[in-house]
């Protein structure tokens, strides 16, 4: 984790990370001949981090678009392969999805990984994804939960209703799927839960599916808000692929700059939205308006807020009596879509169920049907 100066938290990628990201990314060729040149020196190609790898169909990628003489080309290449028939079998699993809510006439709307492969990235192998995010219509969203573990999609874990909810995790055979009442845990107003579905913006995905079944996907302004919050959350190891992400939305989309500010400040996450565009915009070297970074920056947000957005993006150290703060930030992102009164009258069921032995938690833990 890095902090850099004149940007709030401490979850930015190191130096190292940046002059990789500056490799792949900048719009200036020299600028990243001279990141290379820096970067490569101490990479082990059979010791990536996980991150790492997740972009080395990016650096296959770049390597061969800079005539670069690197003698791991081939392997890179091969991972770019792999990720190619993998992502395949994935759009093939979502296809089977979106056939099953389709035949119900739930709304749906594809996010994260598999929108953007079949929207920003000119090839289906060079952005990799690890499960399926479909968000579909709150009102309905018991129904389609039900119509996919009639189709064999297993729930991993219970849900308790009142917390935890923005999303089910999934599982059928070797596939993970995330089906979403909401864009996340951050990107809500409390107490208006369905406004965040009504604020949607979506459009049909460039790309269909191999059946020819289209996609909906969140609209490029929409997609960027929530690259840019989900891609900086605390979590380690510290998220890189957002990056490339936001670059390809801002340099392939045509963004609505100032829906961008008035959905970051209904979702009350104003100063990160403008901390990540100042990062992409010094990172890659893609051009963000000033006005809109002005309107950002200028942002007041109410104590709650800003403490819930602290919890989403700040790097806490853990164990002992450090617990105490993890826990206190944790609490606060279950909570992000309840008003203030809930979360307090939530705080005590919260406690319990954490802090007891697994068997007394399991009965205090409600289970869904």
């Amino acid at each position: 984790m890095s902090e850099i100066e004149g940007l709030r938290g401490n979850f930015w990628p190191s130096t190292r990370e940046r002059d990789l990201l500056r490799f792949l990314l900048h719009v200036d060729e020299e600028e990243s001949r001279r990141s290379w040149a820096r970067w490569r020196p101490g990479w082990d190609p059979d010791a990536p981090s996980s991150e790492e790898y997740r972009l080395y169909p990016l650096l296959a990628e770049r390597v061969v678009a800079l005539s670069l003489a690197e003698p791991h080309l081939g392997m890179l290449q091969g991972v770019r392969r792999q990720t190619t028939v993998r992502n395949l079998m994935y759009l093939d699993q979502l296809d089977d999805v979106l056939a099953t809510l389709d035949g119900a006439h739930i709304g749906t709307v594809v996010l994260k990984g598999a929108a953007l492969v079949l929207s920003v990235y000119r090839n289906t192998g060079i952005r990799p994804f690890q499960d399926l995010d479909v968000l579909v219509d709150p009102q309905r969203y018991d129904e389609a939960l039900r119509l996919l573990r009639a189709e064999g999609w297993e729930a991993l874990y219970d849900y308790d209703p009142g917390l935890w909810d923005h999303a089910s995790s999934l599982r059928r055979g070797e596939v993970n799927l995330d089906l979403h009442r909401r864009y996340s845990r951050e990107l809500v107003i409390p107490g208006h839960l369905d406004l965040s579905w009504d604020l949607t913006e979506s459009v049909p995905a460039p790309r269909a599916l191999r059946s020819g079944r289209a996609v909906r996907v969140l609209a490029p302004t929409d997609a960027l808000l929530h690259t840019l919050a989900h891609g900086t959350l605390a979590r380690g190891p510290v998220n890189l692929r957002w990056v490339a992400d936001a670059r390809q939305l801002v340099e392939s989309s045509d963004i609505d700059w100032d829906r961008l500010t008035r959905l970051a400040l209904a979702f009350e996450v104003a100063p990160v939205i403008h901390d990540a565009l100042v990062f992409v915009r010094d990172t890659t070297g893609v051009e963000v308006p000033p006005p809109p970074l002005a309107r950002l920056a200028s942002a007041t947000l109410p104590l709650l807020a800003r403490r819930r957005l602290a919890a989403f993006h700040t790097l806490r150290p853990t164990g002992g009596l450090r617990r105490i703060p993890v826990e206190v930030d944790r609490y606060l992102e279950l909570t992000r879509h309840l008003p203030a009164a809930e979360v307090l009258s939530h705080a005590p069921h919260y406690v319990l169920v954490e802090f007891t032995w697994p068997r007394v938690r399991a009965r205090l833990r409600p289970r869904s049907g």
